[in-house]
């Protein structure tokens, strides 16, 4: 019998030890607890009977799972620039009309971030709307707008740090996400392309210019990171995509569940807001004995299949002597790193 049900859930899982001590212990108060009442639809899909498969994507994949999954779900190929996605989601109006008229342009993605050498490797940092404030980012646009311009780029800024360019000449530059890109390991995910070299040129005289920046002088005053390089990154030509899939990349997107940042770092919010949202999953299973969901990483999907415990099965877990660790599948897996 076909699954009834399927759920997507991004950015879920928990290092083992965070997971068993706040299923033990209360994290406000640290005295112990009953979960299975506190969290009583995880406590019965964890009796159930659970098949896991997992995917890891490739290195030279240069899309985060969460956007090679949608890309996989409408039919477009794993590994194809999702700038002007992105660009029509944000309601960017030249990407709309790009869309509409099938333009011969090209788009990418163009995010603020701070880079940081270390020792033996370099480290990205992302920033978020909350890291940069929308008079930094008019300082910092027009400060190298006339750089770009020489290019026939403009930088259209649909937020702080969502920044979008857009060329009609073709550009052959293909960069990891931004998401891929923080890892410890870039590395694995180095850029690439003919035009790689001119943009590295451009990117030290920008890094030069925003150096010394009245923008991040401030910021240092105040014991923020220097803003102080960009990731260039998902070109897509217009003509590759058409209108339906730009609506069914943005619906799939949507489908998509992720906690917010509050309860990933609250983990007793996490698993309330969890508990909440697997009900369907529960009901899925209860109603027509099996039911799916998938877990996104960074990296990886593991896509996981829920039966009913078969009665012999349901019958020696009760009389066995070992307890089963709660919530494995919720751990976030041996394989979740960048490879």
């Amino acid at each position: 019998m076909n699954s009834r049900h399927s759920t997507v859930f991004e950015n879920i899982t928990l290092p083992a030890k965070a997971l068993s001590f706040a299923l033990a212990k209360n994290l406000r108060t640290g005295a112990s607890y009953n979960w299975h009442r506190t969290f009583p639809v995880l406590a019965q899909l964890d009796k159930m009977e659970m098949k896991r498969s997992a995917v890891i994507f490739p290195n030279d994949c240069p899309n985060s799972a969460h956007d090679a999954y949608v890309l996989g779900q409408i039919g477009l190929p794993l590994d194809m620039g999702i700038a002007l996605f992105e660009a029509i989601h944000q309601d960017i109006p030249l990407a709309i009309k790009d869309l509409e008229d099938k333009s011969f342009a090209q788009w990418f993605c163009l995010s603020p971030v701070h880079w940081r050498a270390g020792r033996d490797h370099v480290n990205l940092m992302a920033l978020t709307d909350d890291d940069i404030t929308l008079d930094e980012t008019k300082v910092l646009v027009n400060s190298i707008a006339p750089w770009l311009a020489k290019w026939g780029w403009h930088i259209h800024v649909a937020s702080p740090s969502k920044w979008f360019v857009r060329t009609l000449e073709h550009f052959d530059y293909h960069a990891p996400s931004l998401k891929l890109a923080q890892s410890d390991q870039l590395e694995n995910f180095l850029p690439r392309g003919r035009a790689l070299s001119r943009w590295q040129t451009l990117l030290t005289e920008i890094q030069m210019l925003w150096f010394e920046n009245p923008v991040n002088q401030a910021r240092a005053k105040r014991q923020q990171v220097a803003i102080n390089s960009l990731w260039l990154y998902g070109g897509v030509n217009t003509r590759v995509i058409n209108a339906d899939k730009a609506l069914q990349f943005r619906a799939v997107s949507a489908s998509i569940e992720k906690p917010s940042v509050n309860k990933v770092n609250d983990i007793h919010a996490h698993l309330a807001w969890l508990d909440q949202k697997m009900l369907p999953v529960l009901d899925a299973v209860k109603t027509h004995g099996k039911a799916t969901f998938s877990l996104l990483g960074d990296t990886w999907q593991q896509d996981i299949e829920v039966t009913q415990p078969s009665w012999t099965n349901a019958l020696k877990s009760k009389v066995s002597t070992q307890k089963k660790a709660p919530l494995l599948w919720l751990e976030q897996p041996k394989f979740d790193f960048i490879q």
